[in-house]
């Protein structure tokens, strides 16, 4: 399953961007950054019921700052507990504490 959501937040998107390149938030950790896309890779490690999840974000200037592009999915499609909408809300939740 891909989830796909987006938030719009009140900040540059270089800056946004930055806070995504460095963003840690337990078992989450950036594991790729393409800055000329302003796109970061977030991967959820395994667990002993899942086999991870990853979220792509991507940052794109807006009319009130910029608009963050979440697109979330398990690592394998065969894992049924994989949670990527749980994952997407808590990298909107880390957005929204830090630009709100």
């Amino acid at each position: 399953m891909v989830v796909m959501e987006s938030v719009e937040v009140k900040a540059a998107p270089e800056e946004v961007y930055n806070f995504l390149a460095t963003l840690s938030l337990n078992g989450l950790k950036v594991s790729r950054k393409i800055p000329e896309m302003k796109t970061v890779i977030i991967s959820s490690g395994l667990s002993l019921f899942s086999w991870g999840e990853t979220i792509e974000a991507s940052v794109q200037p807006s009319q009130t700052g910029s608009l963050v592009i979440l697109r979330a999915q398990a690592k394998f499609q065969l894992n049924i507990t994989a949670d990527p909408k749980a994952l997407t809300q808590r990298v909107k939740d880390a957005l929204k504490e830090r630009f709100d």
